[in-house]
């Protein structure tokens, strides 16, 4: 069991149990309102275990292309190398040809000190944000620059309409991202919705490390 990985408050809201036809259930921080699945057996050697051996992206190359094209260029006139976190699948690396780029899993070393760290679509999938971010800044130079893309729900929806993704274990508001990378002293410098196909938004948010 966790606490809210936006604020840190333990009490929460029951808002579904059974979540999306699994032993989980979803949940409301009573400090900040954000939503996250949680249940008695998951932590995040869990979810580790599972990306490992078992998760399959269910999107289409197609489908991503635009999403991934317009990410790569973002990065390549920000910085002059990235370390991506959680695109070990090796999708987004033909993005980057020509351009430094390396992929590891959300557990791997991660080396030497970076100029730019992307997490694309992985928070989401996160079950301990806060030891992920800890990592990520050990990582980063000075000044360096954090690239983030998440899901976004701009309000909540009904229980009963909610996106049925188990894997997206946190359930971010742009209040939510915003103020988790505040909190790990990131100055913002990046934070739009992006066009995507899916029944939520996508928002890329960027910070440099201070």
């Amino acid at each position: 069991m966790r606490n809210c990985q936006i604020c840190g408050e333990g009490d929460r809201k029951l808002i579904l149990a059974g979540y999306a036809g699994q032993n989980m259930s979803l949940f409301s921080c009573d400090g900040c309102g954000h939503r996250y699945v949680d249940s008695a057996e998951l932590d995040q050697a869990y979810f580790d275990k599972y990306y490992a051996n078992e998760y399959k992206i269910s999107d289409t190359p197609e489908e991503c292309a635009p999403r991934y094209q317009n990410l790569a260029q973002y990065v390549q006139a920000h910085a002059k190398g990235v370390l991506d976190i959680g695109g070990k699948d090796g999708e987004l690396h033909k993005y980057f040809d020509g351009f430094p780029y390396q992929a590891v899993g959300v557990g791997d070393e991660l080396g030497e000190k970076q100029e730019c760290v992307l997490l694309s679509h992985t928070l989401e999938h996160v079950y301990d944000i806060d030891a992920l971010m800890k990592r990520v800044k050990k990582a980063l130079r000075h000044d360096g620059l954090l690239v983030v893309e998440v899901p976004i729900h701009i309000t909540y929806k009904p229980p009963k309409d909610y996106d049925y993704h188990w894997q997206h274990v946190n359930k971010f508001r742009p209040m939510d991202l915003m103020e988790l990378l505040i909190s790990y002293q990131y100055s913002i410098v990046e934070f739009c919705r992006l066009d995507d196909f899916r029944e939520y938004e996508c928002w890329r948010i960027a910070g440099r490390l201070w």
